[in-house]
């Protein structure tokens, strides 16, 4: 079973657009990759990650220095954490040794070596770390395929899509690297994207904007849970042929357990139904009690660990308590007319007594129509201080009712607990 945001989860967030090197062209997605990417996953409702202030680096805080601090920090720390995630979206470079580097602010083209993050240098510590149980890389620039190539020691090797579900089982801690590109390709932006943080039109990596659509819906299940295999699913299933992302395994385990967030549509529609749960509630009567009880259900199918799960049950009961006190008032002053009751159904008078013990939000919720019928109009005659004659006229309506629906004839039964119902 999949834990929902579950344990330390940390994260490193990088994205450079416009470069202190004149001679590196501008970017106009980075930013906007890494703002956005930031707000979901450091959203407790959505991704649940910390992000220390200098481990969001943007434009000119993404220093060489500002990046390997960052690293040192998470990574060369020991500190236990049971997922950590490194993401860059900008500038990739490949030198004549076929070596990569990401791109900081203040990277000199013409040194890559002295001023950029070499990828397998990075990757390599990545895969060292200690005390860290899950380790994800996201790389958004050119030739970030390179940080998928590894070596042998390290245990790490490139995957291809149809190979993706025989390394679910491998034993050990996970490290895993998810690449915008091959070690030969470039990565480029797409424009006017709309999404659902920014509804202005706005420029994204292409591989950035797919994995912001797949953490927000897109790839969740049913459940709103958006876990690695299928966020790399979705994001492949999306990409160019000619920019297809490359994804690598280090010691992988359990990988379709790895939950990276729960979608912004999913709290969306979890906080829609709780909404429509107090509503009902606060409509009162015991027939939107009863849609609320349903709605209930759903709300526990989605999310079954909701701490409002437990408030709303208890407003219920609380709502109910009231009624059958009053039900067995009214039923004691009125039971010189108790040869009426039996006319409509036999058993209804003692039935309906017995809603005191009866009356609660587990059996307002599996009531049947019927019993869910005349109990409304028990209440409805009382609140509104109606005669019997009027409630028997009810019932009446009821029981044919459900005669006709079922198209059976009624016959009470006695529940274990010693309650008749029609």
């Amino acid at each position: 079973m999949i834990i929902l945001l579950d344990g330390k989860r940390l994260a490193i967030i990088v994205g450079v657009d416009d470069y202190e090197d004149e001679g590196i062209p501008k970017l106009e997605g980075a930013l906007h990759d890494a703002n956005e990417l930031h707000r979901r996953l450091k959203d407790p409702d959505i991704g649940k990650f910390e992000i220390y202030n200098n481990h969001i680096l943007i434009g000119q805080e993404a220093s060489c220095r500002g990046i390997r601090k960052a690293i040192s920090d998470v990574f060369w720390q020991t500190d236990p954490y049971d997922l950590v995630l490194f993401y860059f979206s900008g500038h990739g470079f490949r030198d004549s040794y076929e070596n990569g580097y990401i791109a900081p602010y203040d990277i000199k083209v013409d040194e890559p070596f002295v001023s950029g993050i070499n990828m397998q240098e990075l990757n390599d510590t990545i895969s060292k770390s200690k005390n860290k149980k899950v380790v994800i890389m996201l790389l958004d620039c050119c030739y970030s395929g390179i940080a998928t190539k590894g070596d042998k020691s390290a245990s790490l090797e490139p995957i291809s899509k149809d190979k993706f579900e025989e390394k679910i089982s491998l034993s050990g801690e996970g490290r895993f690297v998810l690449a915008s590109g091959g070690k030969d390709q470039k990565s480029r932006e797409i424009k006017g994207c709309i999404d659902n943080d920014n509804k202005m039109a706005h420029n994204h990596g292409i591989f950035t904007f797919n994995l912001l659509q797949g953490l927000d819906n897109k790839a969740a299940d049913n459940k709103g849970i958006v876990t690695l295999t299928k966020l790399y699913a979705y994001i492949d299933s999306q990409m160019p042929e000619d920019q297809k992302p490359k994804f690598s395994i280090a010691e992988g385990s359990r990988i379709n357990d790895i939950s990276l967030a729960l979608s912004n549509t999913y709290k969306q529609t979890v906080d829609q139904l709780t909404a429509a749960i107090r509503r009902y509630i606060d409509i009162g009567g015991i027939q939107s009690l009863n849609a609320a009880t349903k709605r209930i259900e759903e709300l526990e199918n989605l999310d079954e660990n909701n701490p409002e799960i437990e408030n709303l049950q208890n407003t219920i009961n609380n709502i109910l308590q009231p009624y059958s006190q009053t039900i067995g008032e009214w039923l004691t002053a009125n039971q010189n007319d108790q040869p009426k009751f039996e006319m409509v159904s036999h058993g209804l008078y003692n039935y309906l007594f017995d809603l005191d013990q009866f009356l609660n939000f587990d059996n307002l919720k599996d009531i049947d129509n019927l019993n869910l019928c005349l109990l409304s109009a028990m209440c409805d005659v009382i609140n509104d201080n109606r005669n019997v004659e009027h409630f028997l006229k009810r019932c009446g309506f009821c029981v044919r009712s459900h005669r006709k629906s079922e198209k059976i004839s009624i016959k009470p039964t006695t529940t274990g607990s010693g309650v008749t119902k029609f």
